[in-house]
């Protein structure tokens, strides 16, 4: 073959090659939520914020949900995830882009939605960091969600350097008949080699409430209300 024409098969060979990779990569997201807020039907990963609408039961055997924005709803419609076997955490807003000091992801809001079987229903915490500076917990706020004997947990982050850990983040929950019966609900400030910084706040809004054997970790503030203003997007 004529080195010009081997030369201009070799660049049709490399383009080729790149498109079918790059149409492979497509298949293997497609649970990768990288448009913008709509429905969904399957557990995965919310790149932009916005409302994440639920239109079905979903059963997961990891993972359902990772947050990577700040401002993510998700809109469960009532539907219920369910764990299926031991599932440690059903969301996931931790920050894995910055791992070194990076905050949580916060404003994640819940609504209208059901976890069964999850160790911990969702993780905010900030990130550890070997710099002065470590990761806060991320704010989570929960409206009518139903999960019991579960963890909510949005720590702040250690550092290992001179200064304190990373702010505990806030968490509020909404709910008539609310239940945390066998909740850990942890906002714990994190831990640096100046001190421990300031643990996040609860903010808990009901008509009845049922706390049995539930956990808590120091709070910087504790408010409850019996006056429900229905969360409005």
């Amino acid at each position: 073959m004529p080195l010009v024409l081997r030369s201009r098969f070799n660049i049709f060979l490399v383009l080729t090659i790149i498109f079918f990779s790059v149409a492979l990569i497509q298949v293997a997201r497609a649970d990768i939520f990288d448009v913008p807020p709509t429905h969904i039907t399957t557990c995965g990963e919310m790149l932009l914020p916005g409302t994440y609408t639920l239109d079905n039961d979903i059963t997961s055997t990891t993972t359902c949900f990772i947050i990577s924005r700040d401002g993510v709803e998700i809109e469960g419609n009532g539907h219920t995830i369910t764990a299926s076997g031991t599932v440690p955490l059903a969301i996931d807003a931790r920050n894995y882009i910055s791992p070194d000091g990076g905050n949580g992801y916060t404003n994640t809001i819940l609504s209208n939605i059901n976890f069964t079987g999850f160790t911990t229903l969702i993780d905010a915490s900030g990130n550890t960091s070997t710099s002065s500076y470590a990761g806060q917990g991320g704010d989570i706020y929960l409206y009518y969600v139903g999960a019991t004997s579960t963890n909510i947990t949005t720590l702040g982050g250690t550092t290992t350097a001179t200064g304190y850990g990373g702010l505990g983040g806030n968490i509020s929950i909404t709910d008539t008949a609310l239940d945390l019966s066998s909740t850990t609900i942890s906002t714990t400030g994190g831990v640096g080699t100046t001190g421990t910084n300031t643990a996040g706040g609860l903010s808990l809004t009901y008509t009845s409430i049922t706390h049995d054997n539930i956990t808590l970790s120091p709070l910087n503030y504790l408010q409850q209300s019996t006056s429900i203003i229905h969360h409005i997007r």
